[in-house]
């Protein structure tokens, strides 16, 4: 350890002392290189009630990876989401075991006539936008939907300006 970088707290108490500590996100210049380190950063402050200082830690973690895989991330899900906008076909993407919505492509506002949020917020609402006679079919297909994790099905939907459509799931 270089002891020009610590210090050890001098034996006994240093007086009437107030912490304070902060953390954030910086980026910094590498000196040497000129190459720019993302770090979160983290700092704790000893202060005297009299105001001077006592003592501080301030300490950097090179987050550059994460923040650069963050972004690959970023920018993988914004082009599936460009794909699957673009499609005509409805994609539905369910929680595991929950089945609650999780995704769900803009074709469904087109099919639908309703805007994907209401389907994501009410998952019961896409059974009422079946037509009243064929729900007994469609809810009858699910057994095996959840065994197989496929089912083939034509039914009619009713959208909010009452046209019927035909879907094939």
């Amino acid at each position: 350890m270089n002891s020009t970088a610590f210090r050890p707290l001098p034996p006994g108490p240093c007086g009437a002392t107030r912490v304070t500590s902060g953390r954030g996100d910086v980026r910094l210049r590498n000196v040497r290189g000129g190459a720019i380190v993302e770090c979160t950063t983290g700092n704790v402050k000893l202060r005297q009630l009299s105001g001077g200082p006592v003592r501080a830690v301030i300490t950097h973690t090179n987050i550059t990876a994460r923040r650069m895989a963050e972004r690959a991330v970023r920018q993988g899900e914004e082009r599936l989401n460009s794909i699957l906008d673009s499609l005509n076909d409805v994609v539905w993407s369910l929680a595991p075991g929950t089945y609650e919505p999780l995704y769900l492509s803009a074709a469904a506002d087109r099919l639908y006539g309703r805007p994907r949020g209401a389907f994501l917020a009410d998952r019961n609402l896409w059974l009422e936008a079946v037509h009243p006679d064929d729900r007994r079919r469609v809810l009858a297909s699910f057994p095996e939907f959840l065994r197989e994790g496929v089912s083939e099905l034509e039914y009619r939907i009713v959208r909010p300006d009452g046209e019927v459509r035909w879907v094939r799931d």
